[in-house]
């Protein structure tokens, strides 16, 4: 059995152009990156494994982040620190109560230099 060091990121947005963009913005640092294209398979994986850090996509597709949240914390599934990612404007994630749950938001388009600061920043 092999464990592995490095910590763990999973990336979970419906676009894989962003995926790949945020791949290709934490390609300096030493860190697993896991993908989800849906909310449906980040469960699954958080079911197996808890990341570090999650950078999620308010729009998954076939879910928000809010629900995603909700059905995180129904089926006790300890939420680890979350950077979410959003085209919406600060005030509509505000009503949607989710600044407790989550530790940054990153509106679309990003930067990947502020990307790559803020998961360092989470990580250490």
């Amino acid at each position: 059995m092999t464990f592995n060091l490095l910590p763990t990121l999973l990336v979970t947005d419906d676009d894989p152009i962003v995926r790949k963009m945020i791949r290709f913005s934490l390609r300096s640092m030493q860190v697993l990156i896991l993908e989800a294209s849906s909310g449906k398979d980040a469960i699954s994986m958080l079911e197996r494994q808890i990341p570090e850090l999650i950078i999620l996509d308010y729009d998954l597709g076939d879910i928000t982040a809010s629900r995603f949240l909700e059905l995180l914390s129904l089926q006790g599934i300890r939420i680890p620190k979350i950077i979410l990612l959003t085209s919406y404007e600060e005030e509509f994630i505000t009503s949607q109560n989710l600044n407790d749950q989550v530790s940054r938001v990153i509106t679309k388009p990003f930067s990947p230099k502020e990307l790559l600061l803020l998961v360092k920043e989470l990580l250490s």
